[in-house]
Formats: C-alpha cells, sequence, structure tokens
C-alpha cells in the first residue's frame, strides 16, 4: 500500500459525518476524529483506537478507546506520529478518511464569483477541485439570456427578485468529466380571454418541465470535436465562460496562502502580478486542466472578446483584483472578487460601481461619488484604494 498523502480540513465547517464503518467529525479546532471502530469489529479486529488529524493532515494522534457506549475521551493520546513517520498499520486508516474528506470538499464552495446571470463556484477539493457554474433566467422567468445566435447576454436586470435556474456545468477535473444540464422547456396550450369572435385565445406559454443532463468524456480538457458539434449556442457560450473562470482558479489554486491571515492596516505584503493579452474565442475551448498553471490565459468573463491588457493583484484575506485597461487607454475598470463572496465592478471612466452579493443574491450600483455615505459598501471600497495605490506603485518603479 502507498504512502498516504496528507489532506487539509481548514475550509470544512464543524460537523459529524456518518458513514457506513462509523463516523468521521470535524471539531471546531478544524482536527479531524476518525472514529472507524464500528466497522473495524465487524470485520473482526479489536477497533478500539480513534485517531485525531491535525487540519493539515501532518501531525496524528492516538487514542484508546475500547467502549463504543462511552464517549471518546481526547485528553491524552498514548502515541503521536507526523505523518512521514506513521506506521504502516494506520495507513489504511488515515487513507480511508482522506477519501472521504476529499469527497466532502467537492461540495464545499472554496471560491464563488457572481455574474448578473450566473453564479462560478470553485469547490474545496484538491489538488485539481471541481467547478460548478449555474446560469439563471430573467425577471420575468423565461429564458431571454438566450438572445440571437444562442449568446449568453452579459447582463440581466438587477432588480430580478427571482430567477429560474436554466443551465448547470459542473467540471470534474480529477475524473476529466464535463456535465452539462439543462432545463427542457414545453411549449403547453393555456386558455386565454374570449376574443370578439366567440372563441377563446390559446397562447402558447413554456412551461418548467424536467432536466435533460449530458456527459462529455474531455481527456486533458479537451472535449472532443463530435461532442462540440452536439451542443447549440447557448451551451458553448456558457462553457467559454466557464473556461475563463477555470483560469482564476488556476492562478488561486498556485496561491499557497493562510486563509487564516488577520487583516492588517499596515504593510499588504503578498502581491502579485500578472500580465497577459485578451484574444476572441470562436469555438469551444479547451478547458486545459493539465496545462501548466502558471501559463494557462486568464479572461475574465466580463472582458472576453475586449482587446486590451490587465493585470491581477492578491491581498491576503481580502481577494483577487484584476484591472482592465482598453486599447484606447483611460482610467479602466477594476474588478474585485473578495473572499466573502462579494464581487465589486468599478468604471472609473464611468464614474459608476456594482457590487454583487452572492449570499443574498443580489446587485447593486451606486456612483462613485454616493459610496462614501453607504456603509454596506465603504470597506470595499477602501480595499479598491489600496488595489489602486498597489498598481501605481508598480508603474512607478517601473519607470
Amino acid at each position: 500500500m502507498p504512502r498516504p498523502r496528507p489532506f487539509d480540513t481548514s475550509l470544512l465547517p464543524p460537523q459529524t459525518h456518518k458513514i457506513a464503518r462509523g463516523q468521521i467529525v470535524v471539531l471546531p479546532s478544524r482536527k479531524l476524529l476518525v472514529d472507524f471502530r464500528e466497522g473495524e469489529r465487524r470485520h473482526g479486529r479489536q477497533g478500539i483506537e480513534v485517531l485525531t488529524i491535525s487540519p493539515d493532515g501532518e501531525e496524528i494522534s492516538v487514542f484508546s478507546a475500547p467502549h463504543l457506549s462511552s464517549p471518546c475521551c481526547l485528553v491524552e493520546p498514548f502515541a503521536s506520529y507526523r505523518l512521514d513517520a506513521l506506521p504502516k498499520s494506520y495507513w489504511k486508516l488515515y487513507t480511508a478518511a482522506g477519501k472521504l474528506i476529499e469527497q466532502i470538499k467537492q461540495h464545499i464552495p472554496r471560491l464563488v464569483m457572481c455574474e448578473s446571470d450566473s453564479k462560478f463556484t470553485m469547490m474545496a477539493n484538491s489538488p485539481d477541485a471541481d467547478i460548478e457554474v449555474v446560469f439563471y433566467s430573467s425577471e420575468d422567468g423565461s429564458r431571454s439570456q438566450q438572445s440571437e445566435g444562442g449568446r449568453v447576454s452579459d447582463r440581466t436586470n438587477v432588480s430580478s427578485p427571482l430567477r429560474a435556474l436554466t443551465m448547470r456545468i459542473k467540471i470534474m477535473r480529477s475524473r476529466q468529466l464535463v456535465e452539462i444540464s439543462r432545463q427542457v422547456f414545453a411549449a403547453t396550450k393555456v386558455h386565454g380571454r374570449v376574443n370578439k369572435s366567440g372563441s377563446k385565445d390559446s397562447p402558447l406559454r413554456e412551461k418548467e418541465g424536467e432536466w435533460k443532463k449530458v456527459v462529455l468524456v474531455a481527456p486533458g480538457g479537451s472535449i472532443d470535436a463530435a461532442d462540440q458539434t452536439s451542443l447549440d449556442g447557448y451551451e458553448k457560450e456558457g462553457l467559454e465562460r466557464t473556461e475563463a473562470f477555470l483560469a482564476v482558479c488556476r492562478i488561486v489554486e498556485s496561491e499557497q496562502h493562510d486563509n487564516g491571515i488577520p487583516r492588517e492596516s499596515g504593510s499588504i505584503g503578498l502581491t502579485r502580478k500578472l500580465g497577459h493579452s485578451l484574444t476572441p474565442t470562436t469555438s469551444v475551448p479547451s478547458l486545459g486542466w493539465n496545462k501548466d498553471r502558471h501559463g494557462f490565459p486568464f479572461e475574465p468573463p466580463s472582458l472576453i472578446r475586449q482587446p486590451g491588457k490587465f493585470e491581477t493583484r492578491f491581498i491576503p484575506s481580502v481577494g483577487w483584483c484584476v484591472r482592465y485597461t482598453g486599447p484606447s487607454g483611460g482610467a479602466g475598470r477594476y474588478r474585485m472578487m473578495f473572499f466573502d463572496g462579494k464581487t465589486l465592478e468599478v468604471d472609473v471612466d464611468e464614474e459608476c460601481v456594482e457590487m454583487m452579493d452572492s449570499v443574498r443574491d443580489e446587485i447593486v450600483r451606486y456612483k462613485i461619488r454616493e459610496c462614501s455615505s453607504k456603509r454596506d459598501i465603504m470597506e470595499k471600497m477602501r480595499a479598491f484604494k489600496e488595489f489602486v495605490s498597489m498598481f501605481d506603485d508598480d508603474e512607478s518603479g517601473a519607470e
């Protein structure tokens, strides 16, 4: 049996997960309690020990717990090990716990980015996180986001209280699969008002129906040409926008930073500068999850097909900022993606700000001059000023 690989539980909420062979418990400290005693005894083994594993997976403690009816007493372990010195007798337990944790993390968001008609989520599993993108209808519940040519609209009405889910794209990178689920709308006749001739009108109305799911094999991140031809314009556009988000995920995965770093008013510390050119996309792109992480083309969804250049900056415990400057120059546009799930887009030339909240599923727009009096956006604008100063400092240093 190969030596087990470490796993991480720092992104998991405290919770007990019951399984057939026992249970695993994510403790408030983010340590993992592994209790497989029931399964061990069913297979004729002693089953008198439980393990605790540190959040980074590197430290393992073994506790004696011979009685299933009594709660585990985690006061003093009778043995402690580093992962690289873990006895082989515990490898199977550790590996089984790691597989369960990765399955749980497939449903735990690590990064969320919101558009007005869609939500992009990178899950917490590793090393190649699953990606889920959902697309919504417009305010009246119809599929008006599928406009002429089957393309997905850039914006929907920001005041939409209820929006129907129309398509979901899941990228399972470790399995090299792409799953596309579509809402199937059926045209049905409904009784209308009596017209002048005395007969009733019977207009057609779209009715929510079943879901249609297609699973495509994508070896190396590339969808087969034959499968591409079976996709309509809406699905192809969805995959293009998914590819743009996947580029963001690659950069986040390449950064190893501590999620618990407290926010400080002093030095920013860690920054990252990346420059890329934007090129038009005319076909379903290669999703490229096996490509070099630093060489992947980075195309923010709202900026696809706009020639120009952009740069990124990163602040630990705050998030990412992308600055886009068009070919004609100008102050440009900024998009900030915060770790709390909010996205802030600032258009300096137009003097407007748009904040998207993935938790409350709402979008709010302001003029820049209004932000100083709006409590819900003041903190985000302070972070925006920090990002702007980082861009300006680098430009001054380059001169």
